[in-house]
């Protein structure tokens, strides 16, 4: 049956794959289409040749009784250019061994120089030595004699190298290793090598590779030597007669001035970039005032107020009247530039710098140079316009940090406007990426940035999600702090991002790169801070778990998995929590697919973290046990490793029965097991667990783990939920409506019963009688008290309602009174038609909570009662109960 099951299955996925497989190259672009000379070509079938013959693997065999020092001794020497590079990648783990560093040191690393200063060494083998040199020096895996005398000649002498990528290689070595030389062996031997190359004679190579050893050397030396042996020739080569020295020149000049001091850099350095950014070159323009920039923290306030604003303001205006390649860099520098202007800059000079900013955003290139073809034009301008666009969009957080929130509305709205909706997707990207940053700046107005938010969540385009994608915990929260939705004041939610927010789901959810998608469902579990529990329960958790029923990209389900359990936990209802605990493991756990049971038994240990014990016993317990007669071997397998854990969270005596049910499933599994795997994965279980112990629930103190005080919290929160859920049924009830609540209504019912009961008692003589509330459907009917034999009454209190009409326990003075009779029964006044009213057979008395249903006669008179339909239950649930209630029983014992 089986095996009819996966055939078919078999046939039925190839037939979809087929069907796949045809509408994906349909859908293909036609750059990732093949021509017919092309397919022709792949078709052609081509001999496949062995890359080595055997006697060039002969050559490379070595006998394997040789020791490491050994063993580098002979390949370094006799053997080939693969072999060398090997051994030479494995001498720093040689030095590193207190075993082989010593011979390393005096058989390896002598062989090595020798190698490294024929002629006929391989460039490869050079790149390579190059590199472990560096990394022999940086972990000081020798002593700095040896590094002095062995290993820094080689490098120098490899430095004029004729390979142009072997020479830079070494230089870098060389600018590696230059903090870990001392000042004596830097001027005696590396600052003649860094003059001579830095000569108009020398190369261009050799001219910047100077310049970039006096930028490494000025860190290491003190401010007076180096204005005497490093600033003239940095001088001379800032003035190089080729654009490119000049560039890797004033790069260098950065280090160099803050090694120099305040006094030397504006007196010398200010003036060499006053000239560099007006150079006649775009790349030194930009290079000038990048350099410019990276000075500022170190100079006092009156240079740059007096010095530096003014030349920025000069660059960035001709940079934007020229319209040339300068424009992107002065875009991508001009939110740090204003950041660190912001304390210096006049009012004025603050709104130029901000409406420079505008003016570059909506950049359109009609400035540039028409020397070049027209062709060659307009492609540069366009992406001259894309580049400026999307630096002043990664700027526009700096920006908003100098302009002020204040400004947003006014200034800077409409340009963020445009770059959401850009037509290009990376300066759409650009603007999601930094969109956390700049939520968080506009702090309590930063609503009104949400419908930009739901613009790009809606964006069909993979790069802009992947950017808005790790950020949307941060961003959702900030707008829900704004919107004060407290835990005790989330009443709606962010109701307008729901659709944003699953319309970028369904988007993320169709791409190849799942991801993002991952990344996406992940955020999702913010969600809980920011949305109410029934839009949890019927907006998101439906997304979430299709992907945990359908999805097959394993990473994908367990990000859905993990966001479905913290919904769960966020849910208030408990029988919503109920319902989609039912649904997963009814789906999941008793699942045809096995993918589906194994992903139970992960997301189970999930929800091990998340819930408290008490939660996982009463709803996963049993479901998880009940995997170990599962027929597929890794569904078992993954359940023995998790059954110490299952342990680890029982307490006696409470779960008594769990614990047997989890001893009985052990024993069968150690009886009945047959597979291998499976059986040691059960006796390692087994071992696990008689190393646990089971808490026992006591009433005296005890330590409590960290764990039991994690899983306690859990447990009040979640009967914080519960108690949460009783108190809002208890707000539905309909006695729920007191008189401190609806004052109004309240008083009214009080002065239409206050009314009834000075009615009902105007008629009664000498005996006191009361008129007793009724509930709202029973209708009034009044009821006659018998007197009793004190004649002495106490003056009884008045309670006097909004309308004027006063509750008081006295009759009415114009009631005629009227002499009691001698009875053997309690006699009860007469109506004003005359007819005596008699009580029951016993002659009992009726007070204000007794009434019965049913009437009865009297035997002394024979006239009917009828008694009053009103119950115990009606009179309680009187709008007016508590006032009422206590009238009502104070004339009861007056009477």
């Amino acid at each position: 049956k089986d095996g009819c099951y996966r055939d078919s299955r078999s046939k039925i996925e190839k037939q979809q794959a087929m069907e796949r497989d045809a509408g994906f190259s349909n859908s293909l672009p036609e750059y990732f289409m093949l021509t017919e000379e092309e397919m022709e070509e792949f078709r052609l079938e081509k001999s496949v040749t062995t890359a080595k013959s055997p006697e060039e693997l002969q050559k490379l065999m070595v006998d394997e009784n040789l020791s490491p020092i050994e063993r580098a001794c002979l390949l370094i020497s006799t053997g080939q250019d693969v072999q060398r590079v090997c051994t030479i990648e494995h001498l720093p783990q040689l030095l590193e061994s207190s075993e082989h560093k010593a011979a390393a040191l005096s058989t390896v690393l002598p062989k090595l120089c020798t190698l490294l200063s024929g002629s006929m060494t391989s460039p490869q083998v050079l790149v390579s030595a190059s590199e472990a040199f560096a990394k022999i020096v940086e972990c000081s895996l020798v002593t700095n004699h040896v590094t002095t005398e062995t290993i820094l000649p080689i490098i120098l002498s490899q430095l004029d190298n004729r390979d142009p990528s072997v020479g830079a290689s070494w230089l870098d070595t060389l600018i590696t290793i230059l903090p870990f030389l001392s000042k004596d062996v830097v001027e005696r031997l590396v600052l003649p090598v860094a003059i001579l190359k830095g000569q108009l004679s020398q190369s261009v190579t050799s001219r910047m590779a100077s310049c970039r050893l006096i930028g490494r050397m000025a860190k290491s030396f003190e401010s007076r030597w180096l204005e005497k042996e490093l600033l003239p020739l940095a001088t001379t080569l800032c003035q190089d007669v080729l654009h490119d020295v000049r560039m890797c020149m004033c790069h260098q000049l950065e280090p160099l001035a803050r090694a120099l001091g305040q006094e030397v850099t504006k007196t010398h350095i200010l003036h060499e970039i006053s000239e560099l950014i007006h150079d006649e070159e775009w790349c030194v323009r930009g290079a000038a005032m990048e350099t410019l920039i990276d000075l500022i923290p170190s100079l006092d306030k009156c240079t740059i107020h007096d010095k530096v604003v003014s030349l920025l303001m000069q660059a960035c205006d001709h940079a934007y009247t020229r319209g040339d390649n300068t424009l992107p860099i002065v875009a991508k520098q001009l939110g740090r530039m204003c950041y660190q202007l912001k304390d210096v800059l006049s009012p004025d000079q603050r709104v130029w710098f901000r409406n420079y900013y505008c003016k570059l955003s909506s950049y359109e290139g009609g400035g540039r140079s028409e020397s070049a073809t027209s062709l060659t034009t307009t492609s540069a301008n366009g992406q001259c316009e894309l580049e400026c666009r999307h630096n002043c969009a990664y700027n526009f957080p700096a920006m908003l940090l100098f302009a002020g929130q204040e400004a947003f509305q006014e200034h800077l709205a409409g340009i963020f406007k445009s770059f959401v909706e850009d037509h290009v997707p990376a300066v759409r990207r650009c603007v999601g990426c930094g969109f956390h940053e700049i939520v968080a700046l506009m702090e309590d107005d930063c609503l009104l940035l949400l419908p930009y938010y739901q613009t790009l969540l809606r964006d069909s385009s993979f790069e802009v999600l992947s950017g808005l994608a790790p950020h949307l915990p941060q961003v959702m929260e900030r707008f829900a702090t704004a919107s004060n939705l407290a835990p005790d004041t989330r009443h709606l939610g962010l109701l307008e991002i729901i659709p944003a927010l699953t319309a970028c789901e369904q988007t993320a959810s169709g791409f190849r790169q799942w991801r993002v998608h991952e990344e996406l469902l992940n955020g999702f579990s913010c969600l809980t801070r920011c949305m109410t529990s029934d839009q949890l329960y019927g907006k998101f958790t439906p997304i979430v778990y299709k992907h945990i029923s359908k999805s097959c990209v394993l990473p994908v389900k367990m990000a859905a998995g993990r966001t479905y359990c913290i919904f769960i936990r966020s849910i208030r209802k408990a029988e919503q929590r109920n319902e989609l605990c039912t649904r997963l493991v009814e789906e999941c756990s008793k699942s045809t697919n096995c993918r589906q049971r194994l992903f139970f038994i992960d997301i189970c240990q999930y929800f091990l973290e998340v819930f408290s014990r008490s939660f996982f016993k009463e709803h996963f317990f049993l479901s998880l046990l009940s995997l170990s007669e599962d027929k597929v071997v890794n569904i078992r397998l993954r359940l023995y490793r998790i059954l110490p854990s299952l342990k680890a969270i029982l307490k006696l005596p409470v779960d008594r029965l769990l614990l047997q049910q989890l001893e009985l499933v052990i024993r069968k599994s150690i009886s009945q097991e047959r597979d291998v795997d499976a059986s040691q994965a059960i006796r390692d279980a087994v071992s696990q667990l008689d190393k646990i112990e089971v808490a026992m629930e006591t009433l005296s103190r005890r330590t409590f783990l960290e764990a039991d005080t994690i899983d306690q919290t859990r447990a009040e929160e979640e009967a914080q939920l519960v108690q949460w859920e009783e108190r809002q049924k208890e707000q539905l009830k309909p006695h729920s409506l007191s008189l401190k609540a609806s004052p109004s209504i309240a008083w009214a019912r009080l002065d239409k019963r206050a009314k009834s009961i000075k009615q009902a008692s105007s008629p009664v003589s000498d005996s006191r009688s009361s008129s007793l509330p009724s509930s709202p459907g029973v209708p009034h009917k009044t009821l006659g008290v018998a007197k009793t034999k004190s004649s002495t009454t106490s003056p009884l209190p008045v309670w006097k309602t909004p309308s004027g009409c006063s509750l008081s326990e006295e009759p009415d003075a114009a009631t005629p009174t009227r002499k009691p009779q001698p009875s053997a029964s309690s006699t009860l006044p007469t109506s004003p038609g005359g007819s005596q009213k008699s009580t029951d057979k016993k002659g009992s008395q009726l007070t204000s909570g007794q009434a019965s249903a049913s009437p009865s006669r009297s035997k002394s008179s024979g006239n009917p009662l009828t008694k009053p339909t009103a119950s115990k239950k009606d009179l309680s649930s009187s709008p007016s109960s508590s006032l009422l209630k206590e009238t009502a029983s104070r004339i009861t014992k007056k009477t």
